[in-house]
């Protein structure tokens, strides 16, 4: 029996087009980009925190990338990102691992594409 999953990546159209409402196309593609650009370093300290068994560490990572992914749409990540948070204040163990290589997978498919490519129209 193969395991079937799907991280498909949810952007809330709503989220971007306010910003570009607000910031005008140049000031949100700038915001997205410096919002991507805190999730990577996020998720290095992240990772490095789960390497070194610092649970605190993972939470306080897991919700200021929620936060960050949610002020600019990515809803999958920000969802993701929660669950890692509550796996690791719960000190679930056994989920731990997989849930922080879910945000991994979803975090390469929402972080890799050029920043505020949905702004281009």
């Amino acid at each position: 029996m193969v395991l079937e999953w799907d991280d498909t990546v949810q952007v809330d159209g709503n989220v971007v087009g306010e910003l570009v409402l607000e910031l005008g196309p140049t000031g949100a593609w700038d915001v997205v980009g410096d919002a991507v650009g805190a999730m990577r370093a996020d998720l290095a300290a992240l990772s490095l925190a789960m390497a070194e068994g610092r649970l605190a560490d993972v939470v306080r990572g897991g919700d200021s990338i929620s936060r960050v992914a949610w002020e600019i749409g990515l809803t999958t990540l920000s969802a993701v990102a929660v669950d890692l948070a509550l796996c690791a204040e719960r000190g679930d163990m056994a989920a731990l691992p997989a849930v922080h290589a879910r945000l991994h997978r979803v975090a390469g498919r929402s972080l890799t594409t050029e920043p505020g490519e949905a702004l281009r129209g």
